[in-house]
């Protein structure tokens, strides 16, 4: 069994309204005051279902406060439980520095991390550049039915602050006419780059999941004067997304086993009822025409003892 770590934390929260303030660059510089910059925790099992772990509020200015202690948390937990798994934390080019690959190091975990360019590396991926751009104009037939010209390869490299050298992927791809190289960092598939970046491109689902924990289950509301009650209300969309996913879980054998959280509130837990409460029981008289019943019971049967 396989446990991939995505961290996430690339989306700034507003402290003065329930709503998100538009995304800004890392390297923007400072920030309005009230800005937040949570940091959510996903875990994917085999399987590719991603679930939240957690999630901590940190301040806009914090870059990267926090991650490594979050990190190092995230791993307990799991291995406390699961010893034997296999951890790999997979994250953007926020997290690709010296600091979190010492860390990946003194925790004996693998990683994908993405790597921001810079001249060296320009340097030394030109010839994978050059062969793409060749491949675009004189070997059209080759990548037209892959309906993009991509070229793979990997090359050791060591940053000024890196205490060892790492291996590193360049993706160089031409997209609408112009060359675009990205770069990772991984310790995983080292003879197959192309699959290694693959696995990099995984880690694109936590958006959704991200989108669904702000949007679907309101976890942007952080509109509280003080950053501690900010922190709890957070908390409490993370045990409300947790719930959800138990929710998912069981929803599995049922028509809804590809919703998303707003699709199950609206159709399956938004319903009206008549309760009727005895000694014994409680009863939920659901509407005869409703069109979900089936389902319904499926996730109450799933979910029961």
């Amino acid at each position: 069994m396989l446990t991939r770590i995505p961290v996430t934390g690339s989306r700034r929260w507003s402290s003065s309204t329930p709503t998100t303030k538009a995304t800004v660059s890392r390297a923007a510089g400072t920030l309005p005051r009230g800005d937040y910059l949570p940091l959510a925790i996903f875990i994917t099992p085999d399987e590719g279902a991603q679930r939240i772990l957690g999630a901590i509020l940190r301040s806009g200015k914090g870059g990267n406060a926090g991650v490594r202690a979050a990190i190092r948390v995230a791993v307990r937990i799991i291995r406390e439980r699961f010893r034997k798994l296999k951890i790999i934390l997979r994250a953007d080019a926020g997290f690709g520095n010296a600091k979190v690959l010492e860390l990946c190091d003194q925790l004996k975990i693998s990683y994908c991390l993405g790597l921001a360019s810079n001249s060296r590396l320009q340097e030394m991926s030109t010839r994978t550049q050059m062969k793409a751009c060749w491949r675009y104009t004189f070997a059209k037939d080759e990548w037209r039915e892959e309906g993009v010209c991509r070229v793979f390869s990997r090359f050791n490299y060591q940053a000024g602050k890196w205490k060892r050298e790492h291996n590193v992927v360049t993706k160089a791809e031409i997209t609408q006419g112009a060359l675009n190289p990205r770069y990772i960092v991984t310790d995983l598939f080292k003879r197959a780059p192309q699959k290694a970046y693959a696995f990099y491109c995984g880690r694109g689902d936590a958006e959704n999941r991200i989108k669904e924990f702000k949007l679907d289950l309101f976890a942007g509301r952080t509109s509280c004067h003080r950053f501690l009650a900010n922190q709890f209300r957070l908390l409490l969309h993370v045990a409300a997304a947790v719930l959800m996913n138990a929710v998912q879980q069981a929803a599995q054998k049922t028509a809804f086993a590809t919703a998303q959280v707003s699709t199950l509130r609206v159709r399956v837990l938004k319903l009206g009822a008549r309760v009727v409460e005895t000694t014994r029981r409680i009863w939920l008289h659901l509407s005869s025409s409703y069109p979900n019943q089936d389902a319904w019971h499926e996730i109450h049967r799933a979910l029961g003892p």
